[in-house]
């Protein structure tokens, strides 16, 4: 089987319907578990998988119109839809909605001001291959 790998750039971060992918230098969609072992008297044991999801993204501060600040700072802690794909051709490409935090503002004297942000996933969010 051949090996498709994936570059990151001219892709898709589209938040509330607006792509902000040329602010962003990195963005990550990343999945975490919680594993809860519950045994009975019976010695019956259970297993519970919470599944989570965020969108990690570094991106270059702005807060002009239609900047990706902006856009975050404005709609804080509001659920919006979103959709994100690192590939030109944006397969693949996962969509759902996230959580808006506030971003920061500022940084380093003589460098360019900079933003990590976790985003937090509402639900899991759906994945579309390549066909």
């Amino acid at each position: 089987m051949t090996t498709f790998i994936m570059d990151f750039g001219d892709g898709t971060l589209s938040l509330g319907g607006t792509d902000h992918i040329c602010q962003v230098m990195s963005a990550v969609l990343a999945g975490s578990n919680t594993r809860q072992d519950i045994t009975t008297g019976c010695g019956t044991t259970t297993r519970f998988i919470n599944e989570r999801f965020e969108l990690q993204v570094r991106f270059v501060q702005d807060f002009r119109t239609g900047g990706i600040s902006k856009y975050l700072w404005d709609h804080y802690n509001t659920d919006v839809a979103f959709v994100f794909s690192p590939a030109a051709d944006n397969t693949p490409s996962v969509a759902g909605t996230l959580t808006c935090p506030r971003p920061k503002l500022g940084g380093d004297a003589g460098t360019p001001c900079i933003d990590d942000l976790t985003m937090p996933c509402v639900g899991t969010p759906t994945l579309t291959g390549d066909a």
